[in-house]
């Protein structure tokens, strides 16, 4: 069944709404702090004080304060390049053990 939600974004075209914007948003900030602290990321719990010292939140946005909207990225950010790859290894190996299974 489609719902008249389906329609309006159908009807809206190529037209960015508000939610994507944030989602844009979050990944200009998750490239920008990457590009900061590329190797081991900033930390776990230490990504509000990195984003105010970059200036990269508003003090009343705090939706965007602890994270991302990809999982992703909120890794590469915490651990950073070297983390962000031990997580893709990790989940590689697991993927290949289930297959397996």
């Amino acid at each position: 069944m489609i719902t008249p939600t389906v329609f309006e974004r159908i009807s809206q075209g190529i037209t960015i709404d508000d939610s994507s914007k944030k989602h844009i948003e979050s990944w200009h900030t998750a490239w920008k702090i990457t590009q900061t602290f590329p190797v081991l990321g900033v930390g776990y719990n230490f990504l509000p004080r990195v984003q105010d010292n970059l200036g990269l939140v508003d003090e009343w946005d705090v939706n965007n304060r602890a994270g991302f909207e990809n999982s992703f990225l909120s890794v590469l950010v915490y651990s950073g390049v070297i983390g962000f790859i031990a997580f893709v290894i990790f989940w590689f190996i697991a993927l290949k053990k289930s297959i397996k299974n």
